[in-house]
């Protein structure tokens, strides 16, 4: 009933069938038919074999680009042969019942399917989705030059990470891990830095940094690294102050004794250029002069010298230590003699 076109789908069939067509023509009220060859379909009895396809991720579930690899399995009753297709490609086909692929083939909604045949050739189909948690890194800046001991100005995100199609918005709190590295290939996360830009600690060596975008999809994270780039750390100059009078000298730190108007002459070691101080105030201004004296400095006066380690204004510098001033007072002489009222006649003896 019902199967009055040019073709015919059979329902499910229990048994072998034959099937034929009528042709029927209606003229002047009279309807003739003529049948067709017969087509016979043959049912095999032998009973087919079902299966249960799983795969070794977590819901089925990978990252996107990871270069692992993912299992497929299906467990049946042993069966004739078995073939996995991907969307309806096959891509194996003979005895064994696991399909291994790399994890990063796949894109998101792929579906993976197995058919199992019995000996007479007749199948079951096996099926699964492979989801794919697509995490973009987006990308961040900040390469810099830093004196050492200083802290470097902030890393900031250029682009957003993007996780499964949504751009992360800003500052993006829990969705990134930033990370630093002394040579670029060994990476340790930094606590509590997980927003889109980051601020580092004083830098007292070369430093690495990236930032990862984290996603999680069916309960599986996946963490995309962005560029990386180096924020370098330059050197203080080990800054070196000596003091001279020609008869007494000092090397900071120091407390150096020496009478009051005596010149002292400082002299400056370890940069480029150099920049002078009394009791901190700058008494010589920055130059490529090493050397500053004095004659008018008094007790307890403490004098720095500050060392450059180039003439760029942005130059690092160190200051040396503290030579400690002690300034006496000159003697007071005095001379008096055994005559009376200093008045003596030639040859005389006199104290």
């Amino acid at each position: 009933t019902g199967a009055t076109s040019s073709v015919y789908d059979p329902t499910s069939l229990s048994s072998t069938t034959e099937f034929r067509r009528l042709a029927v023509s209606t003229l002047n009220g009279i309807s003739c038919s003529e049948p067709s060859n017969v087509a016979t379909v043959t049912v095999d009895s032998s009973p087919t074999i079902s299966g249960t396809l799983t795969s070794d991720q977590p819901s089925n579930t990978v990252c996107s680009g990871d270069p692992g690899i993912i299992v497929f399995t299906v467990n049946s009753a042993p069966v004739s042969s078995t073939v996995f297709f991907i969307n309806n490609s096959q891509v194996q086909s003979g005895t064994t019942q696991t399909y291994t692929a790399s994890q990063s083939i796949f894109s998101n909604g792929d579906v993976v399917k197995t058919r199992l045949f019995n000996a007479s050739g007749c199948y079951t189909e096996q099926t699964l989705i492979v989801s794919v948690n697509e995490v973009l890194p987006g990308s961040i800046s900040g390469a810099q030059s830093v004196c050492s001991g200083t802290i470097p100005f902030m890393l900031s995100s250029v682009a957003s990470g993007t996780i499964n199609g949504t751009p992360i918005a800003a500052p993006g709190t829990g969705d990134y891990q930033w990370q630093d590295s002394s040579d670029g290939i060994v990476w340790n996360d930094i606590l509590t830095a997980t927003s889109d830009s980051y601020t580092p600690t004083a830098a007292t060596a070369d430093t690495y940094y990236r930032r990862l975008t984290v996603g999680v999809l069916n309960g599986l994270t996946c963490s995309t690294p962005s560029n990386s780039f180096l924020v370098s750390v330059n050197l203080l100059p080990v800054s070196g102050l000596t003091a001279n009078t020609g008869t007494v000298s000092a090397t900071a730190p120091a407390i150096m004794t020496s009478c009051v108007n005596e010149q002292i002459d400082f002299i400056a070691t370890g940069g480029v250029e150099y920049e002078f101080f009394v009791n901190g105030v700058s008494v010589q201004l920055r130059s490529s002069s090493a050397t500053f004296s004095s004659s008018s400095l008094v007790d307890s006066d403490e004098v720095v010298v500050r060392a450059y380690d180039s003439t760029s204004v942005s130059a690092c510098f160190e200051d040396s230590g503290i030579i400690d001033l002690t300034i006496e007072a000159l003697p007071m002489a005095s001379i008096s003699s055994s005559a009376s009222n200093d008045t003596f006649c030639t040859g005389d003896s006199l104290i």
